[in-house]
């Protein structure tokens, strides 16, 4: 009975470490879930911090500041109509606890991110955002640090 309860234990363990490690394409993808999940923020605690910082330094300033004055997951401030019909995903790199995952669609225009990702406390979290096509190329956390500064 013991060794039965034991095994159990053991069993349930991997199970919770299981659901919680999901994919990191899985991750990203919750981003653009249709309906939306209200106030999904995934961020690594490196990420959240800066956030944090830049939201704060917002409020003060009682103004929007880099970094949270667009929403880097469409790139922009508002969304096209049906955009996500364009969304294309991708796990370009996968080693260790980091990931990279390319998201490409259309939203006013053509847009490509880079979303770096770090496995954290048995998660996969979004650790950077980057733009990296056209004219709005942008690294999400200087975005945020300048932002915490009032830049």
């Amino acid at each position: 009975m013991i060794r039965f309860a034991a095994a159990l234990l053991v069993a349930l363990a991997s199970f919770a470490a299981q659901a919680q490690t999901t994919e990191p394409i899985d991750v990203v993808r919750k981003f653009y879930a249709q309906p939306p999940v209200e106030n999904y923020t995934p961020y690594s605690k490196r990420l959240a911090g800066l956030y944090d910082a830049a939201s704060a330094k917002s409020k003060e300033l009682e103004e929007p500041v880099s970094g949270v004055d667009f929403d880097p997951t469409i790139n922009g401030q508002d969304a096209e109509p049906n955009f996500q019909k364009t969304l294309r995903y991708q796990q370009t790199q996968r080693g260790g606890d980091r990931a990279r995952i390319k998201v490409t669609f259309k939203n006013g225009r053509q847009s490509e991110l880079w979303f770096d990702m770090i496995l954290e406390n048995n998660r996969w979290l979004v650790d950077d955002i980057q733009s990296v096509r056209g004219e709005a190329k942008w690294v999400f956390s200087k975005l945020l640090m300048d932002g915490a500064q009032g830049k």
